[in-house]
């Protein structure tokens, strides 16, 4: 019994203390009472978690004025004498403590401020599913030739990873009159984006 609660104890961690990967094990390990079952889930948790390549770290003061220019952090979310990124640094530090996203401080602050966070792959999936059901962002990937031009007319805000910029990236992209903000990615220049 104590060795499951060593491997128990080892698969929280590498979930990264995150609900949402912690819960798809549980209901894997749930009627599971062999150790090396335990031990083997252990072993491979990303061939279980399916962990790709997508948990990057997203530097917080990008992340809080993206906020701020969507509108997600306005005036009235203000407490006394507290600034639109206090605000936007509360609201993250509300989501870390959720464990839905994980956070890296800055070293040597006496603030506790945050350098960075990150989404774990399971939770950036069901984020961009929700996200897309509901209009709210859409995700091209033109680097690994997937092309889901469908409903790129209806969202308002568009992402497009990509491996070069040219004027037919996304032939229906002009038909979009929701669309509120415009990302490109890729990982050899800079994010370029615009807002309207």
């Amino acid at each position: 019994m104590k060795l499951l609660e060593e491997f128990g104890k080892e698969i929280v961690n590498k979930c990264g203390c995150l609900a949402l990967p912690i819960s798809v094990i549980g209901g894997i390990l749930r009627q599971e009472k062999e150790l090396i079952e335990w031990e083997k889930v252990c072993r491979n948790i990303d061939s279980y978690l399916q962990h790709g390549k997508e948990d990057e770290d997203i530097g917080t003061e990008d992340l809080y004025l993206l906020w701020m220019a969507e509108g997600m952090i306005s005036s009235e979310d203000r407490g006394k004498e507290e600034s639109l990124r206090d605000v936007a640094e509360r609201y993250l530090f509300e989501l870390a403590n959720k464990c839905m996203v994980q956070v890296k401080m800055i070293e040597g602050s006496i603030y506790n401020r945050f350098e960075s966070c990150r989404l774990h792959d399971l939770m950036r999936d069901l984020c961009l599913s929700k996200g897309k059901e509901e209009g709210f962002v859409e995700v091209v990937n033109r680097q690994m030739g997937r092309e889901e031009e469908s409903s790129i007319c209806k969202t308002s805000r568009l992402a497009i990873h990509t491996d070069k910029l040219d004027d037919d990236h996304i032939p229906n992209i002009g038909e979009n009159r929701n669309l509120r903000s415009l990302m490109f990615l890729q990982r050899q220049w800079n994010t370029k984006s615009g807002t309207t």
